[in-house]
């Protein structure tokens, strides 16, 4: 799968347009860094890029950004100082669960399903229509106007959402080559980005806070996780989602790794040095990309403990799904868990999806006789 240049072009076009209109310090901060991701893929596939320098002076443009990510990172310290000791619990609580039921990584991705490109892009459509029609007209959409590029070296992570204020809907590059199972379920990684984006923050224009919404990636990885569970039941390919299931299972259980390091030098007093990604620097010289590891730890083991409230009703759960979204940013984490009918005690031990790993893995060792 490519992405329509012609598209992109006209999309770079119209936000060039806009900056040298509109050349502001608030809407330089909002839109400048995916303008140049955006223009970045542009000359990825073409060759060709636009001249930032004829419109924005970067060292102007750098200096804006920075100042930004000062007053973010100062708010992220006082978050870590509020939360910090609840996710150290819950990652040391879902850890031993997972030590407790002997889940196990399985590393047979020759076993993924492939398939032909008709086939590939029938089952995502195929699952998104089980949540309604907004989000299976955004998956077409992403598909019939060619937004997706498949096989396309990127510089960290397997895919991206690049998307911009000024234009309604964005592109999604993976560097996964292969139309198999694993590269679909980056897609609906993906494609749950899009959908938070154009059903929430972009009518609402809302802009969520970059370093404290701590649910930022719960859309991406629900539509992810929900894939596996739409491929197992329609014995789509079986083996491909137990695989993954467990895979991302043990992916959450690695963020209390570096927020262990980081809990062990508070205790010992030492101050929190946050740059402007939110990787933390330990006093051993070790660098922790800790907000990511928050990002996605929580993402995906909140998106496991919705799934398990939604049973396969993805229809009738979406309007529950749909609160949670809109709750971030102004909801503490508390309230938004507990907006799902979830208590926050039984949310931070770590239980909740302990019996649905333990099946698969189960399924997985009799399988394939580990």
């Amino acid at each position: 799968m490519e992405i329509n240049t012609k598209l992109l072009s006209e999309d770079l076009k119209k936000l060039r347009k806009y900056y040298l209109r509109h050349p502001s310090k608030d809407e330089i901060i909002d839109g400048y860094s995916s303008f140049v991701m955006l223009n970045d893929l542009y000359q990825l596939l073409t060759g060709i890029r636009v001249d930032e320098d004829l419109f924005l002076r970067p060292d102007k443009v750098q200096e804006l950004l920075n100042s930004k990510t000062y007053k973010n990172c100062d708010e992220y310290c006082d978050y870590l100082d509020e939360y910090l000791y609840t996710w150290y619990t819950l990652f040391d609580n879902y850890c031993d669960e997972l030590e407790s039921i002997d889940c196990i990584d399985v590393p047979f991705l020759s076993c993924f399903r492939k398939y032909s490109e008709k086939e590939f892009k029938d089952i995502l459509l195929g699952y998104f229509s089980t949540f309604g029609d907004n989000e299976y007209k955004i998956a077409k959409k992403y598909f019939d106007e060619e937004r997706i590029q498949t096989g396309l070296e990127i510089e960290s992570g397997d895919g991206i959402y690049i998307s911009n204020s000024m234009i309604k809907s964005g592109y999604i590059v993976t560097r996964c080559k292969n139309l198999e199972t694993y590269t679909q379920s980056v897609i609906a990684h993906e494609l749950g980005h899009a959908i938070d984006r154009e059903l929430f923050l972009f009518p609402q224009v809302k802009r969520m806070p970059f370093f404290n919404d701590v649910f930022l990636e719960v859309p991406s990885a629900f539509f992810e996780i929900g894939l596996y569970d739409y491929l197992l039941r329609n014995k789509i390919d079986v083996d491909g989602a137990r695989i993954q299931i467990n895979d991302v299972a043990l992916k959450v259980s690695d963020s209390f790794f570096p927020i262990h390091s980081l809990m062990k030098e508070k205790q010992e007093g030492e101050i929190t040095n946050i740059d402007y990604y939110g990787n933390v620097l330990l006093k051993s010289g070790e660098k922790v990309e800790l907000r990511d590891e928050l990002l996605y730890g929580l993402g995906y083991y909140t998106a496991f403990c919705m799934h398990e409230l939604a049973r396969g009703n993805y229809k009738e759960y979406m309007k529950e799904f749909y609160k949670f979204i809109m709750s971030r940013g102004e909801a503490t984490p508390k309230q938004c868990i507990e907006g799902l009918g979830i208590s926050f005690e039984g949310y931070v031990d770590g239980k909740m999806i302990t019996p649905k790993i333990k099946e698969n893995t189960l399924a997985l060792k009799k399988r394939f006789n580990l």
